[in-house]
């Protein structure tokens, strides 16, 4: 009986957590594509008073550079909606890559584009955000 209890705790807890990860949208450039991503994790990095939040999601092999700055634009507004932040990290993979290795795209969201300047700026004040991407 117990280990019953137990299951089906994890599926009252765990399924509906992993449901909430999954996010598609339309792409507003186009407007006629759909562009899909599934956020596998997103953890809260922050020190002190600086309030760092690190994302790691997964996309299709075959999307372009303009969907993968909206997908990160996306995630970014939806963040920025939820709290104040002073920079946001996404590792993009694709799907079926290793997730804690080697992201395909590492965008940053920061003060000057630069996360180590996260410090730099009051939480909430994104005047001086700009986003910054790498490609590996």
């Amino acid at each position: 009986m117990p280990r019953t209890l137990i299951i089906a705790t994890l599926l009252v807890i765990v399924l509906p957590t992993l449901g909430a990860c999954a996010s598609t949208a339309t792409n507003t450039t186009s407007g006629t594509k759909e562009v899909s991503y599934n956020i596998i994790e997103q953890e809260d990095i922050s020190f002190s008073t600086t309030v760092r939040i690190g994302v790691r999601l997964t996309m299709n092999a075959d999307v372009t550079q303009q969907e993968i700055e909206w997908i990160a634009q996306d995630v970014v507004s939806n963040i920025t909606k939820q709290q104040d932040v002073n920079a946001i990290s996404i590792n993009m993979y694709y799907s079926g890559d290793d997730y804690f290795g080697v992201a395909r795209v590492v965008v940053d969201w920061a003060p000057y584009g630069d996360w180590s300047r996260a410090a730099d700026v009051t939480t909430g004040d994104y005047q001086y955000h700009q986003y910054s991407y790498n490609y590996y």
